[in-house]
């Protein structure tokens, strides 16, 4: 709860989220000067951050590409199943596009517990930060990851953005 009598640098993340909520109110802010890569990049280390905090007896994992982790789908596909107790697809190019960096997630959420079995609450996030927020509604596929992995419980999805979203908007 920052007051107008307090510096903004006090408040890194508020301040940060209140920055990306502006883009939706202002097409043209900041121009060229905004690197997109480096925005979502920060976005989903601070949602990584964020979900640790709230779900401390999970494991939580960011996973998205990035120009910095320049990790295939198949390959987080690959390792999430391990992780989670699944089989993993024979087939992953069946259920992707041929344009796939990550399958639209960035985030996965797990609670694994100590017997080797599939079954696990699973919760994987898509993060949102730009003016495109909107064609990330639906991903990631909650029914594609689970064809990916072969598990026998579908994942939930969840957005992660940096503002209010109107329930209208979602419809």
């Amino acid at each position: 709860n920052a007051s107008f009598d307090e510096n903004w640098r006090d408040h890194p993340v508020e301040s940060f989220f209140l920055l990306l909520s502006l883009f939706d109110f202002y097409s043209g802010f900041p121009g060229d000067a905004r690197d997109l890569g480096e925005q979502g990049e920060i976005f989903e280390l601070v949602v990584t951050a964020i979900l640790k905090n709230l779900l401390p007896s999970w494991q939580v994992l960011k996973v998205g590409w990035s120009a910095d982790n320049p990790v295939s789908v198949e390959q987080v596909a690959k390792d999430l199943s391990e992780m989670l107790n699944t089989k993993g697809c024979d087939d992953p190019h069946h259920w992707l596009s041929h344009h796939a960096k990550d399958g639209g997630l960035d985030v996965v959420c797990f609670r694994g517990f100590n017997d080797d079995k599939e079954a696990l609450p699973v919760i994987f996030v898509q993060c949102a930060s730009g003016k495109n927020w909107t064609k990330k509604i639906d991903t990631p596929s909650p029914n594609r990851w689970q064809m990916l992995l072969d598990s026998a419980v579908r994942p939930a999805g969840c957005l992660a953005a940096p503002f209010v979203i109107e329930k209208k908007k979602m419809r």
